[in-house]
């Protein structure tokens, strides 16, 4: 009598294999809102994941649960649900017990952004939008540029020595006096 292994398809946790049954048959909707989700936090907004490492292995659930994928639920989306684990490899059975012929899924999933070709994780927000949206100043006035600057995350600007210890940007037009005043007048608490 000849047997073959049997990959059970579901991981061995609950959620995990509650997980994976959801993504072989994601509603359009959700897809189209995780889509549009990571659209304005990565690209319009452009944050940053925190600590989403590059994909080395990774299998798509499409590839390996291809006869469980429910396929109806259009293009793929950018987020996916990836194996980024091996698969057990197929082992020769001689003498088959109950555990040697149904096998546990060995697979870890997790999601990857496509378009960013990382895992996901959280996001951290970069300072590139307030950069873009900030007044500049003149070439000739440059020095005074970085007294304006207010991200979220220090919104009272720089403390008020450091336009002390900043003097050598004084601009050639203005004089030490008029530089340390118009560089202090930002400075106060949620002025902006």
């Amino acid at each position: 009598m000849a047997m073959s292994q049997h990959k059970w398809p579901l991981p061995a946790g609950e959620l995990d294999a509650r997980s994976v049954v959801f993504e072989l048959a994601i509603p359009p909707y959700s897809k189209a809102w995780r889509d549009a989700t990571c659209f304005i936090i990565y690209d319009l907004l452009q944050s940053q994941y925190s600590g989403g490492r590059e994909g080395e292995y990774k299998v798509r659930m499409r590839t390996h649960l291809s006869s469980y994928y429910d396929d109806n639920s259009g293009n793929q989306g950018r987020i996916e649900f990836v194996s980024t684990t091996a698969p057990n490899l197929e082992i020769h059975i001689s003498t088959a017990e109950e555990g040697d012929v149904s096998a546990p899924n060995g697979r870890t999933y997790k999601y990857y952004d496509t378009a960013k070709n990382r895992y996901v994780s959280s996001f951290v927000a970069t300072k590139k939008i307030p950069e873009a949206c900030m007044y500049k100043l003149s070439e000739s006035n440059a020095g005074l540029q970085q007294f304006m600057f207010r991200p979220p995350e220090n919104s009272s600007g720089p403390p008020p020595n450091h336009v002390l210890s900043q003097q050598f940007c004084c601009p050639r037009g203005l004089t030490l006096e008029a530089f340390k005043a118009m560089a202090t007048l930002p400075l106060e608490y949620r002025l902006q």
